[in-house]
């Protein structure tokens, strides 16, 4: 359904709402740090996170990062299956 992945359907979408205002990433856990580095969150507002089954498969110390960041003011946006992240 989703050839390129669904967080590439939402990033597409996202990138239609939007145009060129903001900047749109993905991540996933296949990327180093699961794409989510001390220097990306950095630069990030507001993170969609769509886990949905594989929420223990993400790292603890990413996990400390994102919530760390959260707590620090990044927004966070929890998608289908996130009461298990």
């Amino acid at each position: 359904m989703y050839p390129d992945g669904i967080h590439n359907a939402i990033a597409d979408g996202l990138r239609l709402q939007f145009g060129d205002g903001p900047t749109i990433r993905t991540a996933v856990l296949s990327d180093p740090e699961h794409g989510l580095s001390e220097a990306v969150l950095d630069e990030t507002d507001v993170l969609l996170w769509w886990g949905h089954i594989a929420h223990e498969s993400v790292d603890d110390d990413v996990v400390e990062r994102v919530h760390r960041h959260v707590l620090a003011g990044m927004g966070l946006i929890v998608l289908h299956s996130g009461h298990f992240s």
